[in-house]
């Protein structure tokens, strides 16, 4: 099997699959070659540009210079309850292998002095891992394990699924089996800590967490679901089920619906071809998402009450995405490409302005507040010559 793998390498028949949400193309697999074609492979290599993804942090009202916490990060990461570690996903390329060949590894770093602990061992999987979660009081952290992208598709695997571990990296179990699916959306702890929502293949579900067992029989929630958020206080769940055409002229609405944990559900239609990011505010009174009106060219943030009506509209006249709450609900921090690339934003409900953070020359995403509201995580993109 090994051997008919590295014939497709080098016949350049296989394809490199981009990344879904929580899961990256990975392998690792044995490559026998000659030193001289190892060291060809190895100058080539050197000579190529390979995008990573920084992790930054910033103090929230801009008073020091960002801090680069780690040098190539995939796709998510997470702050710990009290603030002073983020989990994340490393990647690490497999030099002598293909380009797209890497190690991924979760680690957790101290916000204050840096230090590193390797929670997951990606050369021990020949699955993607990554998207670690906290849990609310701290305790777990919750994990994905994907499937190896190859060619065309995903090879299933008996892996993959939802783990969770300690802090400390032992204690690892699986709570949702993959069911041979390549992918899982998005997944998020209840406010509680007693149960997790995940997304897949645009079914919404959920399990209740059990320490005393492996895994438990997840429950559906809804057949069709495109994003959803779950509340900071109670078990309120919201989520955007549908994108209706309608018209003269032709439109777009989408139907935005909460789950309430009391049973008392609601709809509300929102005029928008385009709905991202959505996010509870931490009382729960409040709505973010990034929507496009039938009007507009580019995403606004908008911020509703629950019963639909509009509150604010943020508007830099560009492209506006990835909305995020301060602890306190009062401050909101997004992306904005009004400078030419991503740079992060923060918009004050109380007076309505905006003020940017960053400056680089570079994308940047995936703002996150920390939880005592001193600084802002984000994804710094770039460019690398190897």
């Amino acid at each position: 099997m090994v051997k008919s793998l590295v014939d497709i390498i080098k016949s350049s028949k296989f394809i490199r699959a981009a990344g879904v949400a929580l899961a990256l193309s990975t392998a690792i697999l044995p490559i026998v070659s000659s030193a001289n074609e190892t060291s060809t492979e190895h100058e080539q290599s050197s000579q190529e540009v390979r995008p990573i993804s920084e992790l930054w942090v910033i103090n929230s009202e801009g008073r020091n210079e960002p801090r680069m916490m780690e040098g190539n990060v995939h796709a998510y990461y997470d702050w710990s309850p009290d603030g002073k570690k983020i989990v994340y996903t490393k990647v690490t390329p497999l030099y002598g292998y293909p380009p797209g060949f890497n190690d991924l590894s979760i680690y957790v770093t101290s916000i204050e002095t840096l230090e590193k602990c390797r929670l997951v061992f990606g050369e021990n999987y020949p699955e993607s891992i990554g998207n670690p979660i906290w849990s609310p009081n701290g305790e777990q952290i919750a994990y994905i394990m994907g499937h190896r992208w190859w060619g065309d598709g995903p090879i299933p695997t008996q892996d993959s699924g939802i783990y969770m571990m300690n802090p400390d990296g032992t204690e690892k179990r699986k709570i949702v089996d993959g069911e041979n699916k390549p992918d899982f959306n998005k997944y998020a702890w209840s406010f509680d800590g007693t149960e997790i929502a995940y997304q897949s293949h645009f079914k919404l579900s959920k399990v209740e967490i059990d320490s005393s067992s492996e895994e438990n029989e997840p429950t559906e929630l809804l057949d069709r679901c495109n994003f959803f958020s779950w509340a900071n206080q109670s078990y309120d769940l919201v989520y955007v089920s549908s994108i209706i055409d309608v018209g003269p002229p032709l439109k777009s609405k989408s139907l935005i619906s909460i789950i309430c944990g009391n049973g008392e559900n609601k709809e509300f239609f929102f005029e928008a071809n385009k709905i991202l990011g959505m996010v509870w505010s931490p009382e729960d009174r409040y709505i973010a998402f990034s929507g496009r009106t039938i009007e507009k060219e580019d995403n606004d943030i908008i911020i509703t009450d629950r019963e639909g009506k509009i509150c604010y509209v943020v508007d830099t006249k560009f492209n506006d995405s990835q909305p995020t709450w301060s602890q306190d609900g009062k401050e909101i921090s997004f992306v904005s490409n009004k400078t030419g690339n991503g740079d992060i934003y923060v918009f004050s409900l109380e007076d309505e302005s905006i003020r940017q953070l960053t400056f680089s020359e570079h994308e940047e995403r995936l703002p996150q507040w920390s939880p005592d509201g001193e600084n802002i995580a984000y994804l710094l993109e770039k460019e690398i010559k190897e």
